[in-house]
């Protein structure tokens, strides 16, 4: 179980250093220039956005508190 969790984690954390180079830019603009991106997939940018931040806190959150979430502590961590 421990591996699984750790590949969902590892996997959602490339997911987003992928998609950080796309991030802000509209889904029409990719499609119809999507030639341009072929050649960004590559050279990635090796650097991962808030998004792993804030799944690793909630992650954190929740090992602290046994699978519960409790929002009034959440917004501190």
């Amino acid at each position: 179980m421990i591996e699984l969790i750790k590949g969902l984690l590892m996997g959602g954390c490339y997911g987003d250093i992928v998609g950080s180079q796309f991030e802000g830019t509209s889904n029409d603009f990719m499609i119809d220039n999507k030639h341009l991106y072929i050649n960004l997939i590559l050279p990635l940018s090796k650097r991962y956005t808030d998004d792993t931040e804030m799944t690793m806190i909630l992650f954190s959150h929740m090992l602290k508190n046994k699978g519960d979430i409790f929002f009034t502590n959440l917004h501190k961590e």
